[in-house]
């Protein structure tokens, strides 16, 4: 976890460090066709500054958030304002472990009064030692059918990136 708190503070203090990994994550959501993108943890908070900044530049059908800390205020206070959905994102879902520390508050009106509102989904049950664990996360059905029906029909062509 103290690893995790050291990213996410690297990230957001350090322009530099944010650029460089905006970067790369943006080359890898830009192309052609839809988009489905999956992040976790601080690829949560990167995925959804770069999907701000692009600007509706991308067709994303599913923006599918885990073990996100975007409900911290913490991190809420450092991001874009005012807080949106991004353009071009068809849908956002955050699923989360109520044992997850990181992810600690739910993506709902209280925190995210956006429009269309985030999908929450707090029946996670991260079975790993770390409750944050992405292994953990992605074993979950649940989560495993909004990426199912987030790719159909099928998409043309799929990012190679994993956050």
């Amino acid at each position: 976890m103290q690893e995790a708190a050291r990213e996410v503070f690297a990230y957001l203090k350090y322009p530099t460090i944010a650029q460089e990994v905006d970067i790369i994550v943006r080359k890898a959501v830009v192309g052609e066709g839809p988009c489905v993108v999956v992040a976790h943890s601080l690829g949560s908070v990167v995925a959804y500054r770069v999907l701000i900044s692009l600007a509706g530049e991308v067709d994303v059908r599913a923006f599918i958030t885990l073990g996100s800390p975007l409900g911290l205020n913490a991190i809420r206070t450092k991001l874009p304002r005012p807080l949106c959905m991004p353009h071009g994102v068809k849908k956002w879902q955050n699923a989360y472990d109520d044992r997850d520390v990181v992810a600690l508050l739910p993506l709902d009106a209280t925190r995210w009064a956006i429009r269309p509102p985030i999908e929450n989904f707090d029946g996670v049950k991260n079975d790993t030692d770390n409750a944050h664990s992405i292994s953990g996360y992605l074993n979950d059905r649940h989560l495993g059918q909004w990426v199912v029906d987030a790719l159909s029909p099928p998409l043309t062509s799929i990012g190679d990136l994993t956050l």
